[in-house]
């Protein structure tokens, strides 16, 4: 009997797969002449961080904590019956008139008087979530992107000075004017795609578990990747420091040498340049 159960152990252990310690995400640029995405070199992830099982109570909380941190509590208030303008004497004697008895005229009861129990916005919608669950949830967000084939990273975008026009029409190209999120620190990028609807720009300091959620294609240089993920390992308490000065987390971001991207911009008929 006990050979058996540790024969079972074995024999199940032996099928239990193995996560690896990175992951391999193919680094595309994304203003090449032809097809816009060419595979150099793949970007190896930590699985910690970009290989994390899906969790919908744990996104569920980090979508719910920011809809009502982001709620307008200023959009319906009534007054009370204490702040209804008026005379507040009693309207007609407690007793002798045959009648109820009847206070100011601010009361609920009456017309023009004030609401009770109505919306009123000093309250406070603010939903508290921890670090560590924050992180955990943009953790399962970029995991799932990753899964998905929804996240794609790039090198840093080429772009000379900000033309909408060529851009939307790149965008439109590579299939990817439909809810496209950006991470990105890049001014010129973020003043070409302002002007854009369907395309949202952000920094790393700036993305929420819901902005990578709402969005179809999530598009991540390597510098923002860099800062994106010190800053989950300082919310998750994993290393020290400030978000605002994010550090290398030691994988090596690959790049086009100048070589080719010289040539890979001379032949591009659409690169975002000064003709």
């Amino acid at each position: 009997m006990q050979r058996s159960k540790l024969i079972s152990q074995a024999v199940r252990s032996s099928t239990t797969p193995v996560t690896p310690p990175v992951v391999h995400l193919p680094l595309r640029h994304l203003f090449h002449p032809k097809s816009g995405f060419v595979e150099k070199q793949a970007l190896p992830l930590p699985s910690d961080a970009f290989n994390v099982p899906l969790r919908r109570d744990i996104l569920h909380s980090c979508v719910r904590s920011f809809l009502f941190s982001n709620r307008d509590g200023t959009i319906a208030h009534v007054k009370n019956r204490h702040e209804v303008n008026g005379s507040h004497r009693k309207q007609r004697p407690q007793k002798g008139t045959g009648h109820s008895r009847m206070g100011t005229k601010q009361s609920p009861l009456l017309v023009g008087g004030g609401q009770a129990h109505g919306p009123r916005n000093t309250r406070n919608w603010k939903r508290k979530v921890n670090k560590k669950v924050w992180a955990l949830g943009m953790k399962v967000a970029l995991s799932d992107k990753i899964r998905s084939g929804d996240l794609v990273a790039i090198p840093a975008p080429h772009i000379d000075i900000p033309r909408t026009n060529k851009l939307s029409r790149q965008l439109s190209n590579l299939k990817l004017l439909d809810r496209t999120l950006f991470i990105s620190s890049d001014t010129l990028l973020h003043l070409a795609s302002r002007n854009i609807p369907t395309i949202d720009t952000m920094t790393a300091e700036e993305v929420d578990v819901y902005d990578v959620l709402r969005s179809k294609k999530v598009v991540v240089d390597t510098q923002s990747l860099n800062a994106l993920y010190t800053k989950i390992q300082i919310k998750a308490g994993e290393i020290e420091g400030d978000v605002a000065e994010p550090e290398e987390y030691g994988v090596e971001t690959p790049s086009l040498s100048a070589q080719e991207e010289q040539a890979l911009l001379d032949e591009a008929d659409f690169v975002l340049d000064k003709q």
